[in-house]
């Protein structure tokens, strides 16, 4: 029986296939993830390893007189970038002209089977408990508003990174008791951040057990409270009249970091999310128009949000453009511009003022029942806070921002706030 090359099955390939008849470019293979296939045309791909090695790959069959039958078989052509894409193509024309069309196995052959086994053992060996949350983090993190991910990637790193003790173990031998220990360790300090890690690890394992990289997930069915009790939380209680001229009075004369008492002040004034504030860029902001924009894809529901600055806004911006510059971000990270202050800065000074009863996410709430309470119409009110519609129908047809009436609103709102701090009206108490 003549060998029969997968050079000749046609471009539309099974579902069973893992690999498609296609063109790759060099852009397609310097994206490749770690542990991934990227098919070009003939069947001939390329594998990247964990450790990122680029392996040029050529499948095909040939008649095996054992079994009565065509085998499926691979074999190794080269690494990439020192053999090319081109160069590829000719390793793999010469591997069929040479060898398979003449009934022959290339030198350094395997069967798939085998290929596959060999591979799974090297990757189970390879892979550490980082290089796994590495792959789930690269997986998803598109899919995620960049604020999130950085928050992912940040705790991840510190507490599993490359250099830890727990990141650094072969996540083929790392025991279920090994990681909760570090979980419990995490969370006498920080309870909140232990549970999420026990919650990210707990998806990367499932990832890398949905892609075979291994065989179980060491944590799978691990109650969180067995490794990190629950967090203390602070519920951000609406505050009233009283309670909010006192927290603004002790933000006014808050000691700590300058830009972090502009931040609480920008947060009660704004409405916004905190995470949408500490990862703003003076981009966004149009100081003369008075406005600031807020790209979809920073936004929690995915949609552009365009903010009103009033006077009392403007005037803290450019007291923090003092601090900051006027260019990047607005609340850079001292030990790299390019990043955003640490996510607790805000709630770490909430708490140190309010002793642990508010957290910056109240001031939302706190707008919302006063400007409720004050018969505010409530379209008005989600606008500000950039809600989405309950009602779906409503929000496939309602495409209205009331952005005049938010103008009009917020500079209510700013001057209520001024009105509270200096006003001698409002009980002590």
């Amino acid at each position: 029986m003549p060998a029969t090359a997968l050079s000749l099955v046609p471009a539309t390939q099974s579902k069973a296939e893992p690999y498609k008849a296609k063109e790759l470019t060099k852009a397609d293979i310097e994206k490749a993830l770690p542990g991934s296939k990227l098919g070009h045309r003939n069947r001939l791909y390329i594998y990247t390893s964990l450790k990122g090695v680029r392996t040029w790959r050529w499948a095909y069959r040939l008649f095996d007189p054992a079994k009565n039958a065509d085998g499926q078989y691979e074999v190794k052509l080269g690494i990439y970038p020192a053999m090319s894409i081109k160069q590829a193509e000719v390793a793999q024309g010469s591997a069929w002209s040479d060898y398979v069309q003449k009934g022959q196995h290339p030198p350094q052959h395997g069967t798939v089977k085998t290929a596959n086994k060999a591979k799974a053992v090297q990757v189970a060996q390879a892979a550490t408990v980082w290089t796994t949350a590495e792959s789930w983090l690269k997986a998803n993190r598109a899919g995620w508003v960049p604020s999130y991910a950085q928050q992912v990637e940040s705790f991840l790193t510190r507490h599993c990174g490359p250099s830890t003790p727990l990141g650094a173990r072969p996540v083929a031998q790392v025991t279920r008791k090994e990681i909760k220990d570090a979980i419990v360790v995490i969370a006498v300090g920080a309870p909140s951040v232990a549970r999420l890690i026990k919650q990210w690890l707990n998806a990367a394992f499932e990832h890398a057990a949905d892609g075979g990289e291994i065989g179980v997930n060491p944590i799978a069915g691990m109650k969180t409270k067995t490794a990190a009790g629950a967090a203390e939380t602070v519920n951000s209680p609406a505050l009233g009249p009283s309670e909010l001229r006192t927290l603004l009075q002790s933000i006014h004369g808050y000691g700590g970091d300058r830009r972090v008492r502009l931040m609480l002040s920008l947060l009660c004034h704004t409405c916004v999310r905190s995470s949408e504030l500490r990862c703003a860029d003076w981009s966004e902001f149009d100081l003369a128009g008075a406005r600031w924009t807020i790209p979809a894809s920073r936004m929690k529901m995915k949609r552009l949000h365009v903010v009103p600055l009033g006077r009392q806004v403007l005037a803290l911006l450019r007291e923090l453009q003092q601090v900051s510059g006027k260019t990047g971000l607005l609340f850079k990270n001292e030990n790299d511009p390019a990043r955003p202050m640490p996510i607790t800065s805000a709630r770490e000074a909430c708490y140190r003022l309010t002793a642990h009863k508010f957290s910056p996410h109240g001031f939302r709430s706190t707008f919302s029942t006063q400007a409720n309470e004050a018969d505010i119409e409530p379209r008005y009110v989600e606008a500000v806070l950039a809600h989405g519609k309950k009602n779906k129908v409503e929000a496939s047809y309602n495409k209205a921002t009331y952005y005049g009436q938010r103008v009009e609103l917020m500079r209510e709102w700013s001057d209520y706030l001024d009105a509270l701090v200096v006003g001698p009206f409002l009980p002590a108490v």
